[in-house]
C-alpha cells in the first residue's frame, strides 16, 4: 500500500515532496534510513546538503509540477551522483515537505547493477567523472542562493574531489591524479580547508604533491 499511502499523506496536508523510511538491501546488510521530523524544509536542505541523512529519492512522492515548472531532469548519462543533485533541487522548489512515519520503501540492490558490479579502473574512472559531473552541477545550482546551503555544497563537493585523488593515488594512476588536481583548486580554498584541514591543504599546494601526499598519509597510519 506504498503508494496509497503517500498519496493519502500528500491530499490531506497538500505537500509537495512526501518523504518515508527506506531500508537499502546490500546483500546481507539492511541499511536502514529512518526520515527524520524535519520542522521545516529549511532544516531538511542543510540535512540533505550536509549528508547527515538520507538524501535518496527513493522512498520519496514528489509533485511532478516541481519538475516540470523548474525545468529539472538528471543530467543526460551521468548516472552516479544523481540522487543528491536532484534531490536538494527538487526541495528549495518545494512550498511544503510532509512525512509517513512508516518504512515503505525497499531497496534491493542488485550485485550486477551498474553501481555495484565489479569495474575495471578505466570504468570506476568514468563513474567518479559522472559522481563530479553532478557535484558540480549542483554547486552551480547553488550559486546565487542562499550562500549557506552554497557554502554546505562547496565544502562536501571539495572533499569528494579530494576522495577521488585517494583513488587516483592507490590506481597509481598520475594522469588522473593530475587531471582531478586541477579540478579541486577550482574551489576556493576556505572550502578545501573545511573539507580537508589546513595540512592536507598545504599538501596539496607542493608542486609533487603525487609524492608527498600518500607519505604523509602513511605516516599517520602509523
Amino acid at each position: 500500500d506504498t503508494i496509497e499511502t503517500l498519496v493519502s499523506k500528500q491530499i490531506s496536508t497538500s505537500a509537495d515532496i512526501i518523504s518515508a523510511h527506506l531500508i537499502i538491501n546490500e546483500n546481507t546488510i539492511n541499511s536502514i534510513y529512518i526520515e527524520p521530523v524535519y520542522h521545516s524544509k529549511d532544516e531538511m536542505m542543510v540535512h540533505i546538503l550536509s549528508q547527515t541523512n538520507n538524501h535518496e529519492l527513493a522512498g520519496r512522492l514528489i509533485r511532478r509540477q516541481l519538475y516540470l515548472d523548474n525545468h529539472l531532469s538528471p543530467l543526460n548519462g551521468q548516472n552516479r551522483g544523481e540522487d543528491w543533485r536532484m534531490t536538494p533541487m527538487l526541495v528549495y522548489y518545494a512550498n511544503k515537505i510532509a512525512q509517513v512515519n512508516r518504512f515503505l520503501y525497499h531497496y534491493v540492490m542488485n550485485d550486477d547493477s551498474y553501481i555495484r558490479s565489479k569495474k575495471t579502473w578505466e570504468q570506476q574512472k568514468s563513474s567518479l567523472m559522472q559522481d563530479y559531473t553532478n557535484y558540480s552541477s549542483l554547486v552551480a545550482f547553488f550559486r546565487d542562493k542562499e550562500k549557506r546551503y552554497y557554502d554546505i555544497v562547496c565544502e562536501k563537493s571539495a572533499l569528494k574531489v579530494f576522495r577521488m585523488l585517494l583513488k587516483a593515488l592507490e590506481a597509481n594512476d598520475k594522469a588522473f591524479y593530475d587531471k582531478i588536481h586541477m579540478e579541486i583548486f577550482k574551489y576556493q580554498p576556505e572550502y578545501i580547508k573545511r573539507a580537508i584541514g589546513d595540512k592536507l591543504y598545504i599538501l596539496l599546494r607542493l608542486p609533487f604533491s603525487y609524492v608527498f601526499l600518500p607519505a604523509y598519509l602513511k605516516m599517520g597510519k602509523q
